[in-house]
């Protein structure tokens, strides 16, 4: 089961950072305008909803447990990527990153409560430390697959 939670972490930080080297050709596909203001607004907007929605979700994952919160993640998810994928502005990009955001920190708090709970007290520093290799080995790999998933024709991410 730790196993599992140390691949959604992988998994989370890579589905954020995959897109990184197609947002700007995107954004200006969509608005040729689009400057450094948009493109720094649609990157840090995951970070801003992550930051505000995480002591909601926290209070929701004590109150009500995991399962149901996953639930709400993976369809939030699910709807974020259409959107993005389906998007006719650029603002629709910036909200779909926005719930993006708000869906990755689902994933973030529960996944740490399911390892915490997984862990023996003697064991969850290794955990813990397993879970933030892998998120950094995310946060490295999505642009590199972004990247090479770019270049492959008909293929705009």
């Amino acid at each position: 089961m730790m196993l599992l939670v140390i691949v959604t972490s992988f998994v989370s930080a890579t589905t954020y950072a995959l897109c990184f080297p197609s947002l700007a050709p995107y954004l200006v596909e969509l608005y040729p305008q689009a400057g450094q203001l948009l493109l720094g607004l649609s990157v840090a907007i995951f970070s801003l909803t992550k930051a505000l929605a995480a002591p909601i979700v926290g209070r929701v994952v004590g109150a009500v447990g995991t399962q149901a919160p996953l639930v709400a993640l993976v369809l939030l998810l699910a709807a974020s990527q259409v959107l993005y994928a389906l998007a006719s502005s650029a603002w629709m990009v910036v909200v779909s990153r926005a719930l993006m955001g708000a869906a990755s920190t689902t994933s973030t708090v529960c996944r740490t409560v399911v390892a915490m709970n997984l862990a023996s007290r003697e064991e969850r520093t290794r955990q813990t430390a397993a879970m933030n290799a892998a998120t950094t080995l995310g946060f490295v790999g999505g642009p590199a697959i972004g990247g090479l998933l770019f270049l492959l024709p008909g293929i705009l991410l």
